[in-house]
């Protein structure tokens, strides 16, 4: 199963990624991975006000099991592909 966690570069969205791992693959997504390292974790830069970011970001991911985010209120007002607006579904 698959986990994709915004804000994983540090704070609570590094420690919800590192607490799924024990269950699932971890996609991180942050603004800047530099900084961050973990064998566990897979991390991948996206700054989520840059809508064709975010967009390139979400179709190219397959659709994940988990979706964890902090801010998702920016996924409201951002026009997604059809397998991207599916994901919201699943948001808890």
């Amino acid at each position: 199963m698959r986990a994709l966690v915004f804000g994983a570069t540090s704070g609570i969205g590094l420690a919800c990624a590192k607490a799924l791992c024990k269950d699932y693959e971890v996609i991180g997504v942050g603004r800047d991975i530099s900084k961050v390292t973990d064998d566990k974790i897979v991390f991948v830069e996206c700054d989520l006000t840059d809508r064709k970011a975010l967009k390139k970001l979400l179709n190219s991911v397959s659709c994940p099991d988990v979706i964890r985010a902090a801010l998702i209120m920016v996924f409201t007002r951002i026009s997604v592909s059809m397998n991207a607006k599916k994901w919201f579904l699943r948001i808890f």
